[in-house]
């Protein structure tokens, strides 16, 4: 009797898009630090997961990918060169990209087309990983291809939001069923009541420790956000000829996944923002004397009961005078 792998593709789309979120984010490190040795064991982890995940569900399409993928990635990391070669890691992100994409895909039920063009190049790569890969035309968009899926990666973490969302409510409406409970219990006469009031005494501080665990279970570092960040970044930077680089402060503070849904496309705005708007081409940076590659910060921090989040640029700012006119 064949297995019903169906049942298992849920597992599947949460962990196989990890490895890619991770993939991307630590290629992009890789191109930031330009030290070989810095994630490149890690990088390989990730593309090797994935393959293996995809054929234990019989995904030939992402296996093809993943194989080409890691294989370069384990030839570059055998020629051992000084820098991380920015042609391969270039590669190599448009490879992660086009992963995540496909695992999503697969997540949704719908069937990825085979990339027999990006495996060649990867090929190409493994066989010779110091030399540059060919090119391909960038594109002319105005965001990533990943950011408009970028809200649906946050809204389910391994539990549906929607879930912990009803679980939460169902323990609210137990302790309220708990104290209409104990007000009943107040007619009953004072010799029965203590064991009656003991059992409800046991049964709300349960159902306090249960509400309290699911209030914890919906609770998610902003490292899931910060983390897409600077893959979208460089790829924005790419496409607008800008050179920018991200620096992220509290992605450890833990908020509410509702909070994290809410805040992705606003902070992706205000990073397309900085780079648009807020950062000077690298010419114009360097006549003014400036690094050519513009900074960017992220911070985020708990006032009391409030998230304060700041994004900040060292571009020229805005013009005032344009701004009136």
């Amino acid at each position: 009797m064949p297995l019903d792998l169906s049942r298992y593709l849920s597992l599947f789309a949460a962990e196989a898009t990890e490895h890619a979120d991770a993939l991307g984010h630590d290629l992009a490190g890789l191109e930031a630090s330009g030290a070989l040795a810095d994630g490149i064991d890690s990088i390989f982890r990730h593309a090797h997961s994935i393959k293996g995940m995809a054929a234990a569900m019989e995904f030939s399409e992402i296996v093809e990918v993943a194989h080409a993928a890691e294989s370069a990635i384990g030839a570059l990391r055998q020629a051992k060169p000084s820098a991380a070669p920015r042609p391969a890691v270039d590669l190599l992100l448009e490879a992660a990209g086009q992963l995540a994409r496909m695992v999503r895909e697969r997540g949704g039920g719908a069937e990825p087309a085979p990339l027999p063009e990006l495996v060649a190049r990867l090929k190409r790569l493994a066989q010779d990983p110091l030399a540059a890969p060919a090119t391909v035309p960038q594109r002319t968009a105005e965001a990533p291809a990943e950011a408009p899926s970028l809200r649906e990666r946050l809204r389910s973490v391994r539990v549906k939001s929607e879930l912990l969302d009803d679980l939460l409510e169902s323990a609210g409406d137990l302790m309220l069923e708990a104290a209409r409970l104990r007000e009943l219990a107040r007619a009953v006469p004072q010799p029965a009541r203590a064991p009656i009031d003991e059992g409800i005494d046991r049964m709300h501080a349960r159902l306090r420790g249960f509400h309290q665990r699911i209030v914890s279970a919906r609770l998610t570092p902003l490292a899931l956000l910060t983390d897409q960040l600077p893959r979208h970044l460089r790829e924005l930077a790419r496409l607008t000829g800008r050179e920018a680089e991200l620096s992220v402060s509290g992605a450890e503070v833990e908020v509410d996944r509702a909070i994290v849904d809410e805040l992705a496309d606003a902070v992706l705005h205000l990073v397309r923002n900085c780079v648009d708007h807020g950062l000077e081409p690298p010419e114009e940076r360097a006549a003014a004397g400036k690094p050519v590659r513009g900074q960017i910060r992220f911070d985020v921090r708990r006032e009391r009961d409030r998230l304060r989040v700041e994004m900040s640029d060292d571009g020229r700012g805005f013009d005032p005078a344009r701004l009136r006119a």
